[in-house]
Parts: C-alpha cells; sequence; structure tokens
C-alpha cells in the first residue's frame, strides 16, 4: 500500500479555497467565450446575407 503524506487541514482548505476561485475564474470564461462564439455567428450571419445580396446585385446587373 504507497505511503501517502498527511498535509495539514488548514492547508487543504486553502489548497480547495484556490480551487474554487480557479472553477469560477473558468466559469466566467467559457460564459465570456459563448457569447462571443454567439456574435461571431451573427456576425457570419450578416457576411453571409450580404454575399447572397451581391451575388443578386452582379447577377441583374449581367442582365442589363
Amino acid at each position: 500500500m504507497p505511503i501517502v503524506e498527511k498535509k495539514p487541514v488548514v492547508v487543504v482548505s486553502e489548497h480547495l479555497t484556490e480551487v474554487k476561485v480557479n472553477v469560477k475564474k473558468l466559469k466566467n470564461d467559457v460564459s465570456g467565450l459563448k457569447d462571443d462564439v454567439k456574435e461571431l455567428k451573427e456576425l457570419i450571419m450578416k457576411l453571409n446575407t450580404n454575399i447572397e445580396e451581391q451575388n443578386e446585385v452582379s447577377k441583374q446587373g449581367w442582365l442589363w
């Protein structure tokens, strides 16, 4: 059976507090990334719409 190093409760408690803070930061980062992805999707949709509109204008120009 491996020997497990025993640490004082205070050290473990401090470590858990640090982990909780890091998890909270990561959750905020993920939330921010989700917002960025949503914004990028909207921009891509607008870009695609603009491209389609330009294609229609080009087609109409060739018909004249």
